[in-house]
């Protein structure tokens, strides 16, 4: 009997003990459930209290926006959103009386037209008041093209007749440009690949030698393509030699800029018909490849050679200077 009693105690505590067990690991999920829930319960209510102020900001925007008169005014409005909520910056200026809404926000904004749409979903501007031709808004916006993004006809449209711009707007999204296409800056359709496509360049040339419209304005596509190979700016050097009109600004500075890359041909063309003397002219000796500074010296008697290394518009460091004067004495 006695033994009997013993197992059944044993049975008893074991049963007490899993269930012990069992009501603590329901306590411990209910406690975590509740905690999940109490986590959940606070998310939404931060998730509310997000949309009750995202509502509260957005009414606030578009009521500022009903207040922008001015098409500055309204530039101005758009600029600080595409600041605050994108971290977007303008690309040019603003110009009231150019081109109207439209024109300035597309060309400002041209690489981030996703997220100018946006705005201007959020402002409701899809009417036509707010461009000076027919149609959706946002249409216009998706549909704009700049000149970096022309195609090769028109690409090649204007390599063949170089146009003159308006004061102020041969380079850069000056204000002419704003008003109309008839002002487009050459620095933004040099920057369209296009341009230097085998068969486009060759038009260059041809423009450039027939010396077609403002010609002279192609000298700047390497200035403004980083993609230019060297081969065509070689191909531009050399239609250089044998001009008779004067080297006018943006002549020079091409030459100035791509000395290093000209051929021989075009090199001796320049180094046989300058004087080398001026360093504030173009064909100054040292704004040649060193090969040519070297032979400029080597051509002077060896008192001048000592005043023009020991002069102070010499660029040589001394290194340069010995190893000349020991190759000039053996």
């Amino acid at each position: 009997m006695d033994y009997l009693d013993i197992n059944l105690n044993a049975i008893a505590t074991k049963a007490i003990r899993e269930k012990i067990s069992s009501l603590e690991s329901t306590i411990k999920r209910l406690k975590k459930e509740n905690t999940e829930l109490c986590s959940t319960k606070n998310g939404l209510k931060k998730e509310l209290t997000l949309a009750e102020n995202f509502s509260f900001m957005t009414k606030s925007i578009v009521a500022q926006w009903a207040e922008c008169k001015s098409v500055l005014e309204k530039c101005e409005y758009i600029e600080k959103i595409m600041l605050w909520v994108f971290g977007v910056k303008k690309t040019y200026s603003f110009h009231e009386d150019r081109g109207g809404l439209l024109r300035n926000l597309a060309i400002n904004y041209y690489h981030h037209k996703e997220e100018l749409i946006s705005v201007a979903t959020l402002l409701d501007i899809k009417h036509s008041s707010y461009s000076s031709t027919p149609g959706n808004f946002i249409d216009k916006i998706k549909n704009f093209i700049m000149p970096c993004d022309w195609s090769k006809d028109q690409v090649l449209q204007y390599v063949k007749n170089p146009h003159y711009c308006t004061n102020g707007c041969v380079y850069g999204a000056g204000e002419f440009y704003f008003e109309s296409d008839g002002n487009v800056p050459h620095d933004l359709i040099q920057a369209n690949n296009y341009i230097i496509y085998p068969d486009v360049f060759n038009e260059v040339i041809n423009t450039i030698e027939k010396k077609s419209g403002e010609y002279g304005y192609l000298y700047t596509i390497p200035k403004y393509n980083a993609a230019i190979p060297r081969d065509q700016i070689k191909r531009l050097g050399r239609t250089l030699i044998g001009r008779k009109e004067k080297f006018y600004d943006i002549i020079e500075k091409f030459v100035k800029n791509n000395m290093e890359i000209f051929d021989k041909e075009t090199l001796e063309y320049f180094y046989l018909i300058s004087s080398h003397d001026n360093q504030y002219k173009i064909f100054h000796w040292q704004n040649f490849p060193i090969e040519y500074q070297q032979r400029y010296l080597k051509e002077r008697p060896i008192s001048e050679i000592l005043k023009i290394l020991t002069g102070y518009e010499c660029k040589w460091t001394d290194e340069q200077k010995d190893e000349f004067l020991r190759g000039y004495y053996n």
